[in-house]
């Protein structure tokens, strides 16, 4: 069997187009097929037109000669001619020599099975060519890898928040966002780096002699659904040497990689060497996936779809993620039993499970490789989890994170500017405790649950998520302000109200906003807001309480400055 696996079929392909036309690959692709002989079974995947009488039309249509006629009936009336008895020997018949191993590792493949033979008028029956035929053929030749297969599935709690935070300030700087899938790949090979036999591959010598052979580098495989032309290819390009690279790195190898497979840009160099793969079928749904092992890597892990467990998923989001209940991934991992043992399979997914927790600085990591200015969420246990039946305790709690919330509120007021991007020479953030919503005993549970604000971002009532993200845009964005000091409470509150952060202003009200603040300040009681309607935010004041009782209104200016505090933010 090929050494490049799955993507066999696809350079089978690229051949017939090169035979065709040498000039319509690329150069490094004609110096590969200059000498590339394909295997025999691709004669037999070449598409062939049927003749008249059922035949194929490689069949010569001339007569056979004579003499050709007369060898082809000895030999069948050989065949039909019964056996003479043989004289009685009284030695063994010779024993046949074992098959010799090959040398790619793949042991000699069981007989693959097949269906019974159908009518062609009860069946649709089609010939499979091309990659078609290869897939089948790498399949049945996988048999000869005697693999196990361990399982393991972990919460993806923090894996959810974090890339939620670093795509919030990707979008903000114009970076190329972070899937799930670029952390897991990552988490991955750091893992493989603690336990380098789980890219370690299996080969036999000249001799038969079976050796165990753990590369260099890292070079790990992503499997790559591509659609051309109604047809389903199965493309295994790797990233070279992956181990090596800092996240950074590896998202724009990773990308590059992706964008060339669905461009058809990619090299021969691309298909050789993988020693590892990851799959994700969890792209699609499926939860669980035990993929095949081909010859020459050691391990291919399947990511699954990343979703509540079964019996919460008639609760919405929300009410889950207060009850402390997270979304939940299951990894497997396949390994060739030869090289690999069960054990180092299970320290293997528990590495990664622990990393993709947080473990080891993880995300700390990966949020500076990325420039990201932001302290990412890190592990710890729901101390106030809001399931089943409340005791006098939990409300004494959620009380005491409610003064939290208003100190981590001042404390951004103070420090905030700290950490704000003021230096036009580089910028190289800082941690302050102070400003850590761990250091007030607020974890990642708490994001989707409601505290008082005393008017942050022009709300009285917020998620912790949200009262993060204005504080983060009001004093840690291009603008230090530091006011706290000010003795005179007029002039701190007119600072503050116009440094208060908002989640998000429409373009007209940037316009507005700026001729206002070029013509000086007027009162405007009109009702514009920063968010659409509908949304279900309790405001500030005006309108209708939930019973019908009329709300005061608002004060009178009060919607321009919040559209001043947005300009402030932008200059």
């Amino acid at each position: 069997m090929s050494s490049l696996g799955f993507n066999t079929g696809y350079i089978e392909e690229l051949y017939k187009q090169y035979l065709d036309d040498p000039d319509s690959v690329s150069e490094s692709w004609r110096e590969f097929f200059a000498d590339y002989h394909p295997d025999e079974s691709f004669v037999a995947a070449q598409p062939t037109s049927a003749a008249g009488d059922g035949e194929p039309s490689g069949a010569s249509a001339e007569p056979a000669e004579p003499s050709e006629v007369a060898e082809q009936q000895a030999r069948e009336a050989k065949k039909v001619a019964p056996k003479q008895p043989a004289e009685p020997s009284s030695e063994p018949p010779p024993s046949e020599p074992p098959a010799k191993p090959r040398g790619d590792g793949a042991a000699q493949p069981i007989t693959p099975a097949s269906a019974p033979s159908v009518s062609d008028d009860t069946a649709q029956v089609q010939p499979m060519r091309g990659s078609a035929a290869k897939i089948v053929e790498n399949m049945e030749n996988s048999l000869g890898v005697p693999t196990a297969t361990s399982a393991r599935t972990m919460p993806v709690k923090l894996l959810w928040e974090n890339r939620k935070l670093l795509n919030d300030y990707q979008r903000r700087v114009g970076g190329e966002k972070v899937s799930f899938t670029h952390v897991i790949a990552y988490a991955m090979v750091q893992a493989m780096k603690q336990v380098p036999s789980m890219y370690s591959t299996f080969r036999r010598d000249d001799d038969g002699t079976p050796q165990k052979v753990t590369p260099g580098q890292i070079n790990l495989g992503l499997a790559i659904d591509i659609e051309r032309r109604g047809r389903r290819t199965l493309l295994v390009p790797n990233i070279k040497d992956a181990g090596s690279l800092n996240f950074a790195q590896f998202l724009g190898t990773y990308n590059d990689l992706i964008a060339r497979t669905r461009n058809g840009d990619l090299e021969i160099s691309d298909f050789e060497g993988t020693t590892a793969t990851l799959t994700n079928p969890g792209m699609i749904g499926t939860s669980m996936s035990v993929a095949r092992l081909m010859p020459g890597q050691g391990v291919i892990v399947g990511a699954g779809a990343i979703g509540y467990p079964p019996e919460y998923r008639g609760y919405s989001p929300s009410v889950v993620s207060k009850a402390g209940v997270s979304r939940i991934m299951t990894l497997t991992s396949t390994y060739d039993h030869r090289v690999v043992q069960g054990a180092e399979s299970g320290a293997f997914l528990r590495h990664i499970e622990a990393l993709l927790g947080g473990d080891d600085n993880f995300y700390q990591e990966i949020f500076a490789d990325l420039g990201v200015p932001y302290q990412p969420f890190r592990s710890a246990k729901d101390s106030t989890p809001q399931l089943g039946q409340h005791e006098p305790q939990d409300e004494l709690d959620m009380t005491e994170k409610q003064a939290a919330v208003l100190q981590l509120i001042r404390a951004y007021r103070v420090r905030g500017h700290l950490q704000a991007d003021t230096n036009p020479l580089g910028y190289q953030w800082q941690y302050h405790p102070e400003l850590d919503p761990a250091s007030y005993g607020l974890t990642v549970w708490d994001l989707d649950r409601e505290f008082i604000t005393g008017g942050l971002g022009g709300e009285e009532v917020l998620p912790l998520r949200e009262i993060l993200s204005i504080l983060r845009e009001a004093y840690t964005r291009k603008i230090g302000t530091a006011f706290m000091h000010i003795s005179d409470p007029e002039e701190k509150q007119w600072i503050q109200e116009r440094g208060r952060g908002v989640r998000a202003v429409p373009p007209h009200q940037v316009h507005r906003s700026q001729a206002l603040f070029a013509g000086g300040r007027r009162d405007d009681d009109s009702p514009h807001r920063h968010r659409p309607r509908g949304c279900g935010r309790r405001r500030r004041g005006g309108g209708r309480d939930g019973d019908g009782a009329p709300r005061p209104p608002q004060r009178a200016g009060q919607h321009h400055r919040e559209a001043l505090r947005a300009d402030l933010l932008r200059i």
